[in-house]
């Protein structure tokens, strides 16, 4: 395999959801999150973390989310506030999860 070839891990199109309650109805914000393994080494259970952005005003900082994988099961996952603004909404939450990838 060529060192410039990306393989993607097994959880490709992964989505970051939240059930945002404002204005006297449920909205569903979603953010669609891709992770590729770049060196051919085949995973398992390796730890995944990054930030995620968030609209601004629409979560308080202890709001819960959930992350679902491309099949629509929801995959455990832990979140923290990252940046929290001053009246106390998220503006990024920082997102740790593991993942399998394939080489």
């Amino acid at each position: 395999m060529r060192s410039n070839d990306i393989l993607a891990m097994s959880l490709v199109a992964m989505a970051f959801v939240a059930i945002a309650v404002g204005r006297g109805q449920a909205d569903t914000f979603q953010v669609e999150l891709t992770v590729q393994e770049s060196l051919g080494i085949a995973r398992a259970a390796e730890p995944v973390s990054g930030g995620v952005p968030l609209p601004a005003g629409v979560f308080k900082s202890n709001h819960p989310f959930k992350l679902l994988g491309d099949d629509g099961n929801e995959i455990p996952c832990q979140t923290s506030p990252l940046v929290v603004v001053t009246e106390g909404t998220l503006r990024w939450v920082l997102l740790v999860y593991q993942s399998d990838g394939r080489s």
